[in-house]
């Protein structure tokens, strides 16, 4: 008799008893990664033992497919792990078994649950339940319209409107992330053409107008993926959009990863024109030493330092901090979170660039955002200067 044994920061708790003539065997066999459980022997036992290199040897001679359904089955496991926290699987071996069983059946449920939700958001895909909102970032200077941030959406009939907060995590894990990404590039380049000759109809009249651009997030697991250039440049040429209209926006979750890989995908766009952000500034590492690895145009600062910089002596120092140490850099800034007047005129005397939130607009449909681009109306001939309608559109 053995017990499959996982240790946890509240003591070793039984994931399975296995007794004569049944097979145990750790993920770690297959793709290296550390162990996740311990095989512990309760009573005499004689075992026979199969080791990495046995395995590796037979992976090798089998049929690809065979060895491509165990590296997908091993990743899925991994992911589904990680997912799942192994929650209700806190008692210890020494606690009563009944107790354990419940425990179990209730990390079973969340197993279930999450292979559910996975189904359900696969089907979103396939019934194309998922869609595309922006949100328009203005110029704390001159009140002009200069892009718009495209949103990732998803309306489930039953689930109601899903949190991206949710629904990526998962996306990425099924690596359905990558259908998602080219749904939004697309509707990106289709938007920007259509919002630069709708701002090319409102300004005609009085003066020429700069160009709107669209940003949108890239997933980090895209940035491992050379595909992702492939999958822009096909976009583009589709599209026949000037590259330096798009933009992509990136966390500092790239650094968790393959940080060379995804400067090298960093690079490469940016030699085709399209610029790159730095979403949630302030909120990961905060190391001033990837800003010079980085190749980033703008700092996007995460809401959190908006909201607080008017409670707080010290966070506006840092706010400050922040928009005086990307002038010197030579980058602009994004301030995101934008809802009140007064939050907006202290971001200006910071000389911060650019600003977004509900002070200016919530995040929109398409048709919506062209009747905002008309909306901001120019007062005069003279250049730069906009002001927002009366109703905040």
């Amino acid at each position: 008799m053995v017990e499959v044994v996982k240790q946890t920061s509240q003591g070793s708790v039984t994931l399975a008893r296995l007794g004569h003539g049944e097979i145990v065997g750790e993920m770690a066999l297959f793709d290296n990664a550390p162990r996740s459980a311990t095989v512990v022997a309760v009573e005499k036992t004689t075992l026979l033992s199969i080791d990495r290199l046995q395995i590796d040897a037979k992976i090798r001679n089998a049929d690809p497919t065979i060895a491509l359904l165990i590296d997908t089955l091993t990743n899925r496991l991994r992911s589904m792990q990680s997912l799942v926290g192994a929650p209700g699987l806190t008692q210890s071996v020494a606690e009563p078994g009944e107790s354990a069983l419940l425990s179990a059946r209730a990390g079973t449920e969340d197993v279930r649950q999450i292979l559910r939700f996975e189904r359900q958001l696969i089907a979103g895909l396939e019934n194309d339940q998922f869609f595309v909102e922006f949100q328009p970032i203005m110029s704390l200077e001159t009140h002009d319209l200069v892009g718009f941030e495209a949103l990732v959406r998803w309306r489930h009939p039953d689930l109601g409107n899903v949190s991206p907060q949710r629904f990526i995590p998962v996306a990425e894990n099924l690596e359905a992330v990558v259908h998602l990404d080219r749904e939004i590039i697309a509707r990106s380049l289709s938007f920007i053409a259509e919002a630069n000759q709708a701002r090319h109809d409102a300004c005609a009249k009085t003066r020429d107008c700069p160009p709107i651009h669209v940003s949108f997030n890239l997933s980090t697991v895209r940035l491992s993926d050379g595909s992702v250039i492939s999958d822009i440049d096909a976009a583009l040429s589709a599209h026949t959009v000037n590259p330096a209209m798009l933009k992509v926006e990136v966390n500092e979750q790239v650094l968790i990863r393959d940080a060379q890989q995804a400067i090298a995908i960093l690079s490469e766009l940016r030699t085709r024109g399209i610029g790159v952000l730095l979403d949630d500034f302030g909120t990961g590492y905060s190391s001033l030493s990837y800003l010079a690895r980085l190749p980033i145009d703008i700092l996007k600062v995460d809401r959190s330092f908006v909201k607080a910089m008017t409670r707080s002596q010290q966070s506006k120092t840092i706010m400050a901090s922040i928009c005086a140490m990307a002038r010197a850099l030579g980058k602009d800034v994004v301030a995101e979170g934008i809802e009140r007047p007064e939050q907006a005129e202290m971001l200006t005397d910071m000389g911060c660039s650019y600003g977004q939130g509900y002070h200016f607009a919530a995040p929109m449909a398409a048709k919506d955002a062209l009747e905002f681009i008309h909306s901001v109306t120019p007062v005069d001939a003279e250049p730069d200067r906009f002001i927002l309608n009366q109703n905040g559109t």
